[in-house]
Formats: structure tokens, C-alpha cells, sequence
């Protein structure tokens, strides 16, 4: 994990990089993120809204790209902020990770327990997990 919060250019001693605490913090206080893919060859960025449990992100979709990807355990990223615009001021986390369709029956317990109330009402809805491999945040301003 180290590795690849090196190779991504934030590590816990970048001067602006968030601690992994400020980082759930983030997390924690967003409603809603963005989803980051490769979808037929094109990248594609997709806000979602989620819930967290025990370092998952958990999300709810509906046919399409994002279950495509967790099909395939695709490397994707996921992004939330908390943007002060008039401040000119932020924080910015990226998680890292890989999507995958929930079966696990104690693990779909624990999503519904946290359930984020998708904003599209569908019936084939599925879960998904976003599998943290790390986690960076930073500061901006």
C-alpha cells in the first residue's frame, strides 16, 4: 500500500497530505462521491452515494458500467471533497481499490445495515464493495 501511495505522489509526509484519521474524517462527513471506471476502453467519472463499513465503500447499481466493473474486480477509484470555495480551501480524499459484487450473505446484511438510499428506484438493484488498497488524501489551499 505504501507503494502505491508513493507512486501516487501523497504519503503521510507530504506537507499537505491528510493523516489516514482526517482521511476517514472526510469520508465519514460526505454524502456523496465520485466513482472512477474504465468503461468499453473510455474512463468515466460517475457521482454515487455510499455508505461506509469496516473500510469498505459500499454502493447500490443498477445494470451498466459500474456493475460491469465489479464483474470484472476492476481497479477503480473513488473520490469525495469538502470544498470551501469562497475560502479558496479543501480537502480531498481518493481511495484506491477494486469493485466487486456483494453475495456474501452476512456481508449484504452489513451493507443494507447501512443502507445509503439509492436515488434511483429499482427493484434489480445490486450491492457493490469497494475494497480499499489505500487510501490518500491532501489538503488544497
Amino acid at each position: 500500500l505504501h507503494d502505491l501511495s508513493a507512486a501516487l505522489g501523497t504519503t503521510s509526509d507530504d506537507a499537505d497530505g491528510l493523516s489516514a484519521e482526517e482521511c476517514s474524517e472526510v469520508l465519514r462527513s460526505a454524502a456523496v462521491g465520485r466513482l472512477a471506471y474504465v468503461d468499453h476502453g473510455w474512463p468515466v467519472v460517475v457521482p454515487i452515494n455510499f455508505s461506509l463499513h469496516e473500510g469498505s465503500i459500499f454502493i447500490r447499481s443498477v445494470q451498466g458500467g459500474k456493475l460491469d466493473a465489479a464483474v470484472r474486480h476492476e481497479r477503480v477509484c473513488f473520490e469525495v471533497d469538502s470544498i470551501a470555495s469562497t475560502e479558496r480551501r479543501g480537502r480531498s480524499v481518493i481511495v484506491h481499490g477494486r469493485l466487486e459484487v456483494i453475495r456474501d450473505p452476512g456481508t449484504l446484511q452489513a451493507a443494507w445495515a447501512n443502507d445509503p438510499a439509492p436515488w434511483v428506484d429499482d427493484n434489480q438493484m445490486l450491492w457493490l464493495r469497494l475494497a480499499a488498497l489505500a487510501t490518500t488524501g491532501r489538503t488544497v489551499g
